[in-house]
This record gives structure tokens, C-alpha cells and sequence, in this order.
């Protein structure tokens, strides 16, 4: 009996056992011409990539839902403002421009994952979890006149030495204090040898910081406020372990901040609280979420993330 050339063809690209008149799919791939299907991948891939492309998506639904409740809606225009800004975060950091930036947020997706469709969906969760958190962002006046005076303002160039014990500490210290070299050259020396921290790679230097500025533990602002140059602090407790600092200099102020500075300084500020609100909004969104998973390879994925 002649079959009809539709139902011929049909037959002809059928997947080896799938049924007369099922539908034909195209692999995912073709390796030494034997075709590799996406359900061949699924268990593959959940174990792999399942929690995290699962977290993706309940945020996502979740969102959209928060949205939806407090009458919100995300335009295109607030979508492509996260592009802007998250290039420009990029090149400000880098301080590159340009073609030299394009390459670095490429870069950054290919390292993240982040193909068309992942990277489209990050751009609209960035602007769903800033548009949440808006209402709860207020920049103070203290804050950014802070900010200047730890950008602007006068600062101490100094080294250190971590070590993992209080002893070893001690005894470093007590070489240090014995020496009649230049102490930076012999600190510096000692840092590289011994220091778990990780500056010890360079000798021990630190960036230059304001006594105020809350990025450095309180031992070191602290016994910085107690040193001269030249000086040596005592066996210091810090979360990383014990360290010995070598106060170098007393650096001055680099000028006087303008009004141009102080709206950066509030915007760099505004951008900071913004983040930490918007992680906020994300936890608490997939915290509140219901979630059970059935599939095997997913749920062994799910139960051992990281985050969990």
C-alpha cells in the first residue's frame, strides 16, 4: 500500500521508537551522527544547574506577583536602565571605557552563565527588586558627608602581618621590635614570608584608609589612632586570625570635595543602599515560597545548594 508522502516523511523522521503520527522533534544536539535529546540532558542538568535555574524562577513568579499586589509595573525604559547601569558598574570599577568595557561585561556573562535569555531575565529581576526597593532607600546628609571625608579626607599608609596563632604573633613581633634595620623593609620582608593574609604577597600594604572608614576591623582603626609613623602596634585579635601592624605614614587630605563630588558621593551611596535592600526583597521573597520537588535529580540539587 503507498503511503502518502507526508505520512512517508513522518515515518522517515520519526525518533527511533516514537510511534507513527507523534510528533517529530529535533535533537539538542548530534554527536557522531547519533542524535542527543533534551530529555537525555534533564537529569544531567538539574543536578548541575536545578537549584539555581528553580531559584531563578521563583523569584522571578514571586516578583511578578509582589508587582502585581502593590499595582506596580515595570516599563521598558526601567528594564533597559539596568543594562546602563550594570555596564557602567563595570567600567566604573575597571575603569576602562568603551570597547575595553563591552569586553568585560562579555566577559562576565560567559563566566556567570548568563546567555539571551538569562541575561534578559536578570536585567528585569534587577529592575522588579529596585523598583520594590525604592520606598525603603533614604540617603542622610551624615551619611554623605562620611562618604567625602573617607574619599577626601586625611588618611595612614600602613602593613600587616596575619598569622593563625597568638604565639607566633608574639614571636614575630618581638624580631620586629629588636631590629635596627628600616622596619618596613625587614616588616615587609617578615609579611611576605609568614602573613596568611592577603596582602602578603606585597609586603604587607594595606590601601590607604581613613581612621573612620568602617571597611577595616576597629583593632586596626584603633590602634592606628594610637601610633606615630614608624610605630608598631601590639598582637592584635582579628577575625582572621592575630596581626601586627606597622604604621608608615600620616597621609594628607587630597583636596576639597565640591558639589559635583558631593552628588556622586550621595549617588554611590543611593546605589549601595539600594542593593543591600534589594538582596533584602530577594531573600525574603523565596523564604516566604512553598516549594516541593519531586523530581529526583532536582531535589537532590535543591536539598544540597549552596544557600540552603
Amino acid at each position: 500500500m503507498n503511503l502518502p508522502h507526508a505520512a512517508f516523511l513522518a515515518l522517515f523522521l520519526a525518533q527511533p521508537g516514537t510511534p507513527a503520527g507523534s510528533p517529530v522533534t529535533t535533537p539538542a544536539a548530534i554527536v557522531d551522527s547519533q542524535p542527543i535529546h533534551t530529555a537525555d540532558l534533564a537529569s544531567t542538568l538539574a543536578e548541575l544547574a536545578g537549584a539555581r535555574a528553580l531559584e531563578e524562577v521563583i523569584l522571578d513568579r514571586a516578583l511578578a506577583a509582589e508587582l502585581a499586589t502593590r499595582s506596580l509595573t515595570l516599563s521598558r525604559e526601567l528594564v533597559d536602565a539596568e543594562r546602563t547601569l550594570l555596564e557602567r558598574a563595570i567600567a566604573d570599577e575597571a575603569r576602562v571605557e568603551g570597547a575595553q568595557a563591552q569586553r568585560l561585561l562579555e566577559d562576565m556573562r560567559r563566566t556567570r552563565g548568563l546567555g539571551p535569555k538569562r541575561y534578559a531575565a536578570l536585567l528585569w529581576r534587577n529592575a522588579a527588586l529596585r523598583t520594590l526597593a525604592a520606598s525603603e532607600v533614604h540617603v542622610d546628609d551624615k551619611d554623605v558627608a562620611l562618604a567625602l571625608d573617607l574619599a577626601f579626607g586625611s588618611k595612614v599608609r600602613a602593613r600587616l602581618i596575619v598569622v593563625d596563632d597568638e604565639r607566633h604573633a608574639a614571636e614575630i613581633r618581638a624580631r620586629l621590635a629588636a631590629q635596627s634595620e628600616t622596619l618596613s623593609v625587614v616588616f615587609a620582608a617578615e609579611a611576605f614570608r609568614a602573613s596568611t593574609d592577603a596582602t602578603g604577597s606585597r609586603g604587607g600594604l594595606l590601601p590607604e584608609f581613613h581612621l573612620s572608614d568602617p571597611e577595616f576591623p576597629p583593632a586596626l582603626r584603633d590602634a592606628a589612632r594610637t601610633l606615630e609613623p614608624g610605630g608598631l602596634s601590639p598582637v592584635l585579635t582579628l577575625t582572621g586570625g592575630y596581626a601586627i601592624m606597622l604604621l608608615e605614614a600620616h597621609v594628607a587630605p587630597t583636596g576639597t570635595p565640591g558639589e559635583a563630588e558631593r552628588n556622586a558621593a550621595r549617588e554611590r551611596l543611593r546605589r549601595r543602599l539600594e542593593r543591600q535592600e534589594m538582596d533584602r526583597v530577594a531573600r525574603s521573597l523565596l523564604a516566604k515560597a512553598q516549594v516541593t520537588v519531586f523530581d529526583d535529580a532536582l531535589r537532590w540539587s535543591w536539598e544540597t545548594r549552596p544557600s540552603r
